[in-house]
C-alpha cells in the first residue's frame, strides 16, 4: 500500500494513473478488512443506572484489525468515557466493553460503527437495543408521591368510617 501511494505522488503522472493507483490502494485496504460485523440482534437490559455494555463483534480475518468503534445513542444513555475508542479486534468473537449511564427508563437504539483508525474508511456497521428499567430520581420522586397520596386517602377513609354518624 505505501508502494502504491508512493508512486501515486510522482509529478510525472497522469490524472488517471494517479487515480488509479489510489484506487487500487482502496480496493486493497477494503479486501483487507472485509469481513468485519457488528452481530444483529444485540440486546441489553440496564438493571442499574450504571453498568458496562458489552459490544460483540466479529473479525473473520485471520489477523488483528485496527478499528475505530464509534457509539450513538439518543438522550437516554450517557457515555462517560466518551463514544468513540480505538480497539484492535482479534480474530474471532471480540467483547468491548463500554461503560453507559441511564439518564431515564426505557428503550434506546444505540448505533454502533466501525471504521478504520484514521476514521476515512466504514468497515461496518450495525444497532443495538439497550432496555433500563434502573429507577431514576424523578421516578423515585413520582413513585413517592403517588404512594404519599395514597396512604392520605386510605387514612381519611378509614377516619370516616370510625366517626359516629349522627342521630337523626
Amino acid at each position: 500500500l505505501r508502494d502504491r501511494l508512493d508512486a501515486a505522488t510522482a509529478a510525472e503522472l497522469t490524472c488517471e494513473t494517479r487515480a488509479a493507483y489510489l484506487d487500487a490502494g482502496d480496493l486493497a485496504v477494503q479486501r483487507g478488512t472485509q469481513g468485519i460485523t457488528v452481530p444483529p440482534g444485540q440486546a441489553f437490559t440496564l438493571t442499574s443506572r450504571s453498568a458496562d455494555l458489552q459490544l460483540r463483534i466479529d473479525n473473520p480475518l485471520g489477523h488483528n484489525a485496527h478499528v475505530l468503534v464509534r457509539l450513538e445513542s439518543d438522550t437516554r444513555l450517557e457515555l462517560p468515557e466518551g463514544a468513540e475508542r480505538p480497539v484492535v479486534l482479534a480474530p474471532g468473537e471480540n467483547v468491548i466493553d463500554f461503560a453507559v449511564r441511564a439518564r431515564s427508563t426505557g428503550a434506546s437504539q444505540v448505533d454502533v460503527t466501525l471504521r478504520t483508525p484514521d476514521g476515512a474508511i466504514l468497515l461496518a456497521e450495525g444497532q443495538v437495543r439497550v432496555r433500563s428499567t434502573a429507577l431514576t430520581g424523578v421516578a423515585l420522586v413520582l413513585g413517592g408521591g403517588a404512594i404519599i397520596v395514597l396512604l392520605v386517602w386510605w387514612a381519611r377513609q378509614i377516619a370516616a368510617k370510625r366517626r359516629p354518624r349522627p342521630a337523626a
